[in-house]
């Protein structure tokens, strides 16, 4: 009889496997014509037109009307400034040369001024404009029609040629980080499964959600939604990141599930079942954090949101509809050399040690390490939080050393002269206050715009320089109640710091706040939500500590650009908390199975590996900007790098812990622990799997 009920249940289960077969198939076809159907849209992401000038500009702000007014008179473009130099002074054929080439340049370009020279004879130079969004096509034709090889030194340098030369650095940057974000992902997983097979299918995973997440943002733009160059070089480095954890958080409860029957579609059922809600909240939060942006006031920020939520949303359900058909397919043999088998344990002795260690000096812990992330935040105290353009670059570019020579033989701030718009005619009181601003060298009666008298101020200063913003401070307060707008590069620079400040005030604790809200919904405790939301202050201020401190000494960069602290706490905090919720996931289902103390220690011996797995994983595709040639990328790329590691394998692997283990069941007040074990005793991996470790917690005191 026996033998007959082993018979047929061999007999239905050939006969499941042999239906899920075709279904299998079916899936993996869809996803590959998914996946071919998507990649031209994808391809088509960088033909968009990718923002303008006007992102870079502080709405509302005096200067942003400004240029909003010379625009309806000039068109949409930028200044540019070449200059011509010799040491020992210009000869009368460099005269001539630099003449003709002037000619040439007005031959295309109407707007293009005489040829000024220098007081001391040793330079020259005229302006033109090259079209906005089009500045680095423009310098490369401006310069084929320059001089060269004779000796004379020519330079093309002004606000354009500095937004040519950020062009031009972020040329090739999407597939520069694609490649070392691929790199980085692959040696992780390798050394993360020791499989020579099982790191594909993450990897393909990712590839087609990076696919479709391209395509989706570029019919998001071509329904009229705007898309910055920052934000779709992000988006690789994001959704490399994001689908990797996702992919990790997946095949890590699959492969548990996998040592406790033998069929593996039952057992992915249960693994979707029981980390789905993980994975999705964690998007959420994610998606949800980067639409806070959409509060922004500078134009490049505000863009970012919805591209990289877009990103992030399409990138989880890929990562969630794909992986499992491709992990079925592959059968348990995809996990080879270390096939999970039925009744097996995974390797826990590292975190249970770990465990051990925080449960007996709970209190020891929580107290050191607030300390110690209360240290490492004092860095911030000496950051300099002002990155000007000409500082932007890791190496010196022709547009940065053009304005040096400006600044040599004529007066400094004749490259971006400060511009101020009034209402009606031409006012002697106003041309008066501004001539006798200390820092004012010349001032001049310019063309009208749309009727209004426009006055132009030079300083004796360059234009990024902190006296120039002191000059234009003082210049628009002694013209406050006059109706006057002050404008110019040195303007749209202050608007533009002091936009950015109000940005960091406005949307950093906004995300914050979200994710307090989601973290409480999600435990439905208020006592958890504000310890962990403190936690990751804390792990935040930390890491923004350490990296002012390494910008300085370490890299050598003259501060830290206005924007990297909200960038880095953009992504930084929701990714962060990726792993809050991971862990705490884990620890209230085990919760109300077996106790506060215990379920707490069991989570993070189940959740502890692939938490560090995938910090380690963020970690390095976010490290991968730190290698591109621009300073606010390197800044973010650094901060969020070390920020992730810092979270992942310090503050969720032993400071979290420990505050939960003080605290207690108090953690998840309002809600009460239903009834079950409370000695806190850890004889446990999996509620039915027992491992060797054994934690009395509550015999255990704190050292």
């Amino acid at each position: 009889m026996i033998a007959v009920d082993v018979e047929e249940k061999t007999i239905v289960s050939r006969h499941v496997r042999h239906r899920r077969g075709p279904w299998l198939a079916l899936l993996l076809a869809s996803w590959t014509l998914l996946a071919a159907f998507v990649l031209p849209f994808a391809d088509r992401l960088s033909l968009l037109d990718q923002g303008d000038n006007s992102g870079r500009m502080a709405a509302g702000a005096a200067s942003t009307e400004v240029a909003r007014l010379e625009e309806q008179v000039r068109g949409d473009v930028s200044d540019l400034v070449v200059v011509f130099h010799r040491d020992g002074g210009l000869s009368p054929a460099d005269l001539a040369a630099v003449t003709a080439s002037r000619d040439r340049v007005a031959a295309t370009t109407p707007d293009t001024s005489t040829v000024v020279r220098a007081p001391d004879g040793a330079a020259a130079s005229f302006r033109t404009t090259a079209p906005a969004h089009a500045e680095a096509e423009a310098v490369t034709r401006l310069r084929a029609v320059l001089p060269a090889g004779t000796g004379l030194r020519v330079e093309v340098t002004g606000p354009g040629a500095l937004e040519a030369d950020l062009d031009t650095a972020l040329d090739g940057v999407d597939g520069k980080l694609l490649t070392g974000s691929a790199i980085v992902v692959v040696i992780i997983l390798l050394l993360t499964y020791r499989s020579p097979t099982l790191w594909l299918l993450p990897l393909i995973s990712v590839a087609v959600a990076l696919e479709a997440a391209r395509a989706a943002v570029y019919a998001y733009g071509k329904l009229g939604g705007a898309v910055t160059g920052f934000g779709t070089a992000i988006l690789t480095v994001l959704v490399f990141g994001c689908g990797t954890d996702y992919s990790l958080l997946l095949i890590t409860r699959y492969r548990e599930e996998l040592r406790g029957q033998q069929d593996r579609f039952p057992a992915m059922r249960r693994a979707l079942a029981r980390c789905i809600g993980a994975i999705l909240a964690s998007a959420a939060t994610v998606a949800a954090a980067l639409l806070c942006l959409l509060l922004a006031d500078l134009g490049e920020t505000r863009l970012l949101g919805p591209t990289l939520a877009i990103a992030v949303l399409v990138t989880v359900l890929v990562v969630l509809g794909l992986l499992p058909v491709l992990l079925l397919a592959g059968g348990r043999w995809i996990f080879w050399p270390m096939t999970p088998a039925v009744g097996t344990t995974g390797r826990t002795a590292g975190w249970a040690w770990t465990a051990r260690t925080v449960a007996r000096r709970r209190r020891t812990v929580l107290v050191g390490g607030t300390i110690g992330l209360l240290l490492l935040s004092g860095g911030l105290a000496g950051a300099r939080l002002d990155l000007d353009p000409t500082e932007a670059f890791r190496d010196t570019p022709e547009s940065v050393t053009g304005l040096s020579t400006i600044a040599d033989h004529f007066s400094p701030g004749a490259a971006a002269p400060v511009v101020i718009v009034l209402p009606g005619g031409r006012d002697q009181q106003v041309f008066t206050a501004v001539r006798d601003t200390p820092g004012v060298v010349a001032v001049r009666w310019d063309s009208a715009i749309a009727g209004r008298a426009v006055l132009e101020a030079t300083l004796d200063s360059g234009p990024y320089e902190p006296r120039a913003r002191a000059v234009v401070t003082e210049v628009r307060a002694r013209l406050d109640g006059t109706a006057a707008l002050v404008g110019g590069t040195t303007a749209e620079q202050i608007d533009r710091s002091r936009t950015t400040r109000r940005d960091n005030e406005v949307v950093a604790p906004c995300i914050l706040l979200l994710i307090a809200l989601i973290l409480g919904l999600l435990l439905r405790s208020v006592v958890a939500a504000v310890c962990l939301a403190l936690t990751v202050v804390l792990s935040f201020t930390a890491t923004l500590g350490v990296s002012a401190l390494a910008y300085d000494h370490l890299f050598g960069f003259a501060g830290m650009s206005p924007e990297t602290p909200l960038y880095a706490f953009l992504f930084l905090v929701p990714l962060g908390v990726d792993y809050t919720i991971f862990l705490m996931h884990r620890v209230r289902e085990e919760t109300w199975s077996a106790g506060t103390a215990e379920g707490m220690l069991r989570g993070l011996i189940g959740t502890g590996g692939v938490i560090t797995s995938a910090g380690v994983v963020l970690a390095g595709t976010f490290a991968v900007l730190i290698t591109l040639p621009l300073v606010q990328f390197a800044e973010v790329g650094f901060a969020v790098t070390l920020g992730v590691l810092l979270d992942a394998l310090v503050v969720r692997a032993t400071l979290v812990p420990a505050a939960v283990l003080t605290l207690g069941d108090r953690i998840w007040w309002p809600a009460r622990v239903p009834g079950g074990p409370r000695t806190g005793r850890l004889s446990t991996l999996e509620p039915t799997r027992p491992i060797n470790s054994r934690i009395d917690v509550a015999s255990t005191p704190d050292h």
